[in-house]
């Protein structure tokens, strides 16, 4: 049971973040042990050219949100409860990752959103479960 939950701690912290294009967040410093990664991208490192301002704001971001995520994973007892826990975080999360945008990175941002969304309906399909919502 131990090992379900942190499977479901590390696939919550991967929802939050796997929509967020490569590059949004840049690699945290080496010497942290906690840092989430960011997830690599079909579009390069860094598919949005974000400024280095940018980036620095989409960090600080990434670990506001990190241990709200886990927090709001504890004691969840499916994937789909862990979905209803974090879209109120995913929501906020990117309220703020859209005002961090300039207008065309947002057009460029929503339509990486959304190819993502297609592959994991086509990966959910593909496994026989419910896509996420």
């Amino acid at each position: 049971m131990k090992h379900w939950i942190l499977g479901a701690a590390v696939l919550a912290a991967g929802l939050i973040f796997a929509n967020s294009p490569a590059g949004a967040f840049p690699p945290a410093a080496p010497a942290d042990p906690h840092a989430v990664r960011p997830v690599g991208s079909p579009h390069g490192p860094n598919p949005l050219n974000l400024t280095p301002a940018q980036q620095k704001k989409f960090a600080a971001l990434q670990m506001k949100y990190q241990p709200q995520a886990i927090k709001a994973i504890r004691g969840a007892k499916t994937s789909a409860d862990v979905r209803k826990r974090l879209a109120p975080l995913e929501k906020k999360m990117n309220t703020e990752v859209m005002a961090i945008l300039t207008p065309a990175q947002q057009k460029k941002f929503r339509a990486l959103r959304a190819e993502a969304a297609m592959r994991d309906k086509a990966a959910a399909a593909h496994a026989g479960v419910a896509p996420r919502k």
